[in-house]
């Protein structure tokens, strides 16, 4: 998927070329990005909660034989990457755990082998690529069997797959069941949407998405071209052009998105939506004994949902391998560098342009009885206004775009009750009381019911996620051998964990400390892998 965002990202900072808007102190917008606060609004009442129950499918003992020890063995280690990654994705991680060399501070390479694994996302079906990755790992466990002083039994390998390649893992498994290949003997998801990804439900939310922030983000720059005249006539027919060009040109994404995004929309991902059949059948295998002497353990990683938006665009335009090992750390580059400042540039023309605005109502008001002079004062001011709503659309959508984006994805869910609302009079004081059914009233008004009927209730509930996957779905791993791990990222004493992204816990803090732990025994001892 990485492609389809980096993609998006591009398109809206190029629409930038250079408010309900809260169009008070511009910092304000910062300030509550930077201090990671958040408020849902619902009425009548308001009801937010975290998700982050236990798992679906509990942990499965492992059931097969007692397997020896052969750490001191050169195993060889399979990575695979998710949709839109290629061949390089696990490159830092998989040069740390061989060489070395590349190991990274505060991690040590392990007597290893590891291998890197490519594939198109243009196959039709999960099951295609897992064949093809099938062959592959086979045939590189095969060389590895006739080597002189390495001989490792391939039952001692196992994988590591970030995302899409934790379905294309469980597929392999799945696929190898019956057929008595033991090429590998164990496996490790890593952000893998292994109960199905929710954003593949809502195609149709990030393409609506799209356009919104091309029209809301094009508005006020094009507006602010435009020269504000004493003609209501001149200004109405280039501010409506200026629409029509909007409108014209983010219209177009509609056509333009789906080939861009080719690898997001491919027939593949429909195996992995939430709901797709193919995950059925992948639970419904779990309990095969071949499956259940695998041992299996999830990585899984949450970022704050504040700002959940730009911390993982933030991995979308910094390449994780860009970085040195372990070190995609910094959530903040995207926003501090672009978000705020481009939101604060609107926020000021915004205010600019209402100043103009206000000045040039005021003259009209004072020049009022003077026709030619007044019209032209007052035409100049609803051109000002205009010009101040269009950068006030850039304004909303900056100050919306992250919970928007929560939903899309499948982390914030709108949930709509009835309910009924009791209008109560008690000591000359009217109020309003809730209650589930409307016969409830009489007793729960404090004085004389005055009135009742039934009500919207709206409760939203949030959900933990890593701004692309869903947490309940990344870690709910069917007869995993271990329990799911949750990368936490940095971790400082007194300090809030600053968590791991989709794509950034292929190289971060967090999967250091946690591939440490499975490597050195303290998780799963049949990963652990001995140091170099």
């Amino acid at each position: 998927m990485k492609t389809l965002y980096f993609t998006l990202i591009i398109l809206l900072i190029s629409t930038l070329v250079s408010g309900q808007t809260d169009t008070g102190n511009a910092g304000h917008f910062e300030n509550r990005l930077l201090q990671n606060i958040t408020i849902i609004k619902s009425d009548p009442g308001d009801a937010a909660r975290i998700i982050d129950g236990p798992p679906v499918h509990p942990i499965q003992p492992h059931s097969g034989a007692p397997t020896e020890d052969l750490s001191h063995l050169n195993r060889l280690v399979f990575f695979i990457h998710g949709l839109g990654g290629e061949i390089t994705s696990w490159e830092r991680v998989a040069n740390a755990m061989m060489y070395p060399s590349q190991q990274g501070v505060g991690f040590y390479a392990r007597k290893c082998h590891t291998f890197r694994f490519g594939y198109a996302p243009s196959y039709s079906t999960m099951v295609g690529v897992a064949a093809d990755m099938s062959n592959a790992i086979g045939a590189q466990a095969n060389i590895y069997k006739s080597y002189q002083g390495y001989n490792p039994d391939p039952k001692n390998n196992f994988i590591i797959a970030h995302s899409q390649g934790g379905i294309v893992t469980r597929t392999i498994a799945h696929l190898e069941k019956d057929a008595g290949i033991n090429n590998y003997g164990g496996y490790v998801t890593v952000a893998s949407s292994l109960q199905g990804a929710r954003i593949l439900n809502n195609r149709a939310s990030l393409l609506n998405f799209a356009e919104d922030a091309c029209s809301k983000l094009a508005a006020g720059k094009l507006a602010e071209s435009i020269p504000v005249t004493a003609s209501a006539k001149v200004n109405t027919v280039l501010f409506g052009l200026s629409k029509k060009i909007i409108n014209y040109s983010c219209s177009g994404l509609g056509t333009i998105l789906p080939e861009l995004f080719k690898e997001y929309t491919y027939q593949l991902t429909d195996d992995y939506k939430v709901g797709a059949s193919h995950i059925s059948d992948l639970n419904a295998a779990t309990n095969h004994p071949e499956l259940m002497q695998l041992h299996k353990i999830a990585f899984y990683g949450v970022e704050p949902p504040e700002n959940i938006l730009w911390r993982t665009f933030n991995w979308m335009i910094k390449p994780t391998n860009g970085e040195l090992p372990w070190e995609a750390n910094d959530d903040f580059y995207l926003l501090q560098s672009f978000v705020i400042p481009t939101r604060n540039d609107y926020q000021n023309y915004y205010q600019t342009n209402k100043d103009k605005y206000i000045f040039n109502y005021q003259k009209y008001m004072i020049y009022s009885w003077l026709p030619v002079l007044g019209i032209s004062y007052y035409n100049k001011a609803m051109g000002y206004h205009t010009k101040m709503i269009q950068w006030g659309k850039g304004v909303t959508w900056f100050d919306n775009a992250n919970e928007g984006w929560n939903s899309i994805i499948g982390a914030l869910e709108k949930t709509t009750t009835t309910i009924c609302e009791c209008y109560c009079l008690h000591n000359g004081v009217y109020s309003y009381t809730y209650t589930p059914d409307c016969t409830d009233c009489a007793v729960s008004c404090p004085g004389y019911l005055l009135s009742s009927g039934p009500v919207t209730h709206i409760t939203w509930t949030r959900k933990e996620n890593d701004g692309i996957v869903l947490a309940e779905s990344a870690k709910d791993l069917p007869g995993a051998t271990f329990q799911p791990q949750k990368l936490n990222g940095i971790e400082i004493l007194g300090q809030p964990p600053t968590g791991s992204s989709h794509f950034q816990i292929r190289n971060d803090e967090g999967l250091r400390k946690y591939l440490s732990k499975l490597l050195d025994e303290k998780l799963d001892p049949w990963f652990a892998l001995q140091i170099q």
